[in-house]
């Protein structure tokens, strides 16, 4: 643990108890951190406002199909194939949505929050690969996002209809933990599970990776989010946005 914090020069102060006393480093790379002091929830009265799911570097689309112009590769890549073939989710509401991949890297801290609040009307898994979410791979022939073992959460919001969460596993990342929101006791990693049918309120913790890098994507519904102006600058370059959770990326429309 001690080596990967000084090899990455990560800030602990920000983190509920010290390194040394987390008792595996798949526990510390999972780690808790004080989410309110250190990455406050942007416009905390304003639920219309959607924000960054994780600690990560961000692209987003207006369009799902204007992503497999220049980022995401692999004829595999549609939606019929991110849900998988098993879904009882309603696809056709999300065709030609609003994408956005949020990509995290080994140092970044490894859970990440709901971009919006709502009702989860469904969780599925789905077993796969493990293949590398690094932007050369996801660029290559190989259908990562489909191929991946991941999960499907669709939450329901009242403003913008119907978004689909995927947590996608990658090299080193095969498990993922599912949380409705943090518990009393964060120190102690008391987390609430997440079940169908619950509340989920924006910004709060939604769930874990173990050791490795991995994503998570969202699929909004046709016309539903502007991403703001300074993000889609840097997409139409080509470029990732770095990121922190809870920030801003846009806002229902």
């Amino acid at each position: 643990i001690s080596e990967f914090v000084k090899q990455h020069n990560l800030d602990t102060k920000i983190l509920y108890k010290k390194p040394e006393q987390f008792e595996t480093f798949n526990d510390f790379f999972a780690r808790p951190i004080q989410v309110d002091d250190c990455r406050p929830l942007d416009s905390p009265e304003d639920e219309t406002v959607v924000v960054s799911a994780a600690d990560c570097r961000f692209m987003c689309w207006e369009s799902i199909l204007d992503s497999t112009k220049f980022w995401v590769k692999g004829e595999q890549f549609t939606v019929e194939n991110l849900c998988g073939s098993n879904s009882a989710i309603e696809i056709e509401k999300y065709m030609g949505g609003s994408f956005c991949i949020f990509r995290l890297a080994p140092q970044d801290y490894h859970r990440w929050h709901w971009p919006i609040g709502g009702t989860v009307k469904r969780i599925e898994h789905i077993d796969g690969a493990l293949y590398s979410v690094n932007p050369i791979v996801v660029k290559g022939n190989i259908s990562v996002y489909t191929e991946n073992k991941r999960a499907v959460i669709e939450i329901e919001n009242e403003a913008c209809g119907g978004c689909l969460m995927f947590v996608i596993a990658a090299t080193l990342v095969g498990s993922y933990k599912l949380f409705r929101t943090q518990g009393d006791a964060p120190s102690r990693k008391a987390a609430i599970e997440l079940q169908e049918g619950d509340q989920i309120k924006r910004g709060d913790l939604s769930g874990e990776f173990r050791f490795g890098g991995s994503t998570i994507l969202c699929l909004f519904e046709s016309k539903k989010v502007n991403f703001d102006d300074d993000i889609v600058r840097n997409v139409n370059a080509n470029v990732e946005t770095l990121l922190r959770a809870r920030t801003r990326i846009g806002k229902i429309q």
